[in-house]
């Protein structure tokens, strides 16, 4: 072995991420107004709303089993929970104690005791237990005397509110599948990514509350906040990915857009035909976005309808002013009307709660609106619209 791989510690810095682990598991299926403890009162602490607790006691091993009757954690452990409640430090009336370790062994006395409910199972529990401590050795010797020195009603009752969790569903991949199930993520919220995100939000947590010699303890509502506000980023990014594919918006849909009315308010102030059909194409972008959002539950009609409203408010204030505006400079009414245009497409809309950057969205929403002749550019966008629907039908 070398000398230098002597000072490193792999077993050591995977039990504190175990903790962590173990935390966040907790986190996520913790009731509201909970609060969980990293190395507190013991490794994962739960404080109830009731004032029940949970306390964990974490074994993460890289080599052999932890919880071995012939080994000092189990039985350090017991006598911890046994003097602390001897001292009214630990109320066994109140309070749930599990055993956890990622290594799995099968029938193991740590698993018998944690299964252990009714009377018969938990005195089968106890008669294990002391056929355990029969001729310890002389590691474990002092804290097997301990425990088994008291009595068998005290012995019983901790038995009685013990529970056991080992194996890969504690850690690692299959907890990770797990956390994504407790916190309710589906596949669009990347919940991998989420799950990492919460993972280095609690580390980063956890430490500054350490480094100020604080107990690192987490609000079960804090986390769920975080939570959210990892989901609405994601789905910000979502609305905000670029405008849909080409492929999805063919130059036949294009063409069924030019009579429409927001292409003819275009016309009436002389804009470029590359204007028009990034207009079009903004239109249709915006329709798809749109349909796409509310399908996957993120916002509802009502929510668009809102923003819409928003719009509206807002563009009604840009056309007034720009028209009081143009008395003093007088312009050409087509001018006009670009500088109205301009000024109302320079702006992200916030729908529902979800905040825009890619403006083709907003933009798509007003041509939408433009279409209906709820907003206009040109100064007398609704007479010139309507003589011209006037000149069609006539011809």
């Amino acid at each position: 072995m070398s000398v230098l791989s002597t000072h490193t510690a792999p077993g050591q810095a995977l039990g504190y991420y175990f903790q962590l682990e173990r935390a966040l598991s907790w986190l996520a299926m913790a009731e509201a107004g909970a609060n969980v403890g990293i190395e507190t009162e013991d490794d994962i602490v739960v404080s109830l709303n009731n004032g029940d607790k949970i306390f964990e006691q974490d074994k993460s091993s890289i080599d052999s089993y932890p919880f071995n009757p012939s080994k000092i954690d189990l039985w350090k452990t017991l006598d911890i929970w046994l003097e602390a409640s001897k001292a009214d430090e630990l109320d066994l009336n109140k309070t749930t104690l599990y055993l956890v370790t990622n290594k799995s062994k099968p029938g193991s006395l740590a698993e018998q005791i944690g299964l252990a409910i009714d009377e018969d199972d938990i005195n089968k529990s106890l008669a294990a237990l002391k056929n355990a401590g029969k001729n310890p050795s002389e590691t474990i010797k002092e804290k097997v005397n301990n425990v088994l020195s008291n009595s068998d009603d005290l012995l019983k009752k901790l038995i009685s509110r013990i529970r056991y969790k080992d194996g890969n569903s504690v850690f690692g991949i299959e907890l990770q599948a797990k956390l994504i199930s407790d916190l309710q993520l589906n596949h669009d919220d990347e919940p991998e990514s989420i799950i990492a995100e919460l993972y280095g939000w609690t580390f980063q947590l956890v430490v500054e509350q350490w480094r100020a010699k604080k107990p690192a303890i987490i609000e079960r509502d804090s986390f769920i906040r975080k939570k959210n506000n990892c989901i609405k980023n994601r789905i910000e990014k979502i609305f905000n990915s670029n405008a849909i594919e080409v492929s999805r918006i063919t130059a036949h849909d294009q063409n069924n857009e030019l009579d429409s009315h927001y292409v003819e308010q275009l016309k009436i102030i002389n804009c470029e035909q590359e204007e028009i059909i990034e207009a079009i194409r903004d239109y249709l972008s915006s329709a798809i976005k749109k349909t796409e959002i509310s399908q996957k539950g993120y916002l509802t009609s009502q929510d668009f309808h809102n923003t819409g409203q928003g719009l509206i408010r807002r563009w009604k204030i840009i056309f007034n002013s720009e028209k009081v505006n143009n008395k003093r400079n007088p312009l050409p009414s087509e001018e006009l009307g670009k500088m109205i245009l301009y000024r109302t497409m320079d702006h992200n809309a916030t729908i529902g709660t979800f905040k825009t950057s890619n403006y083709f969205l907003t933009n798509g929403m007003y041509h939408a609106l433009a279409d209906e002749l709820a907003v206009g550019w040109h100064p007398e966008y609704r007479a010139k619209i309507m003589s011209l629907k006037k000149q069609l039908s006539n011809e």
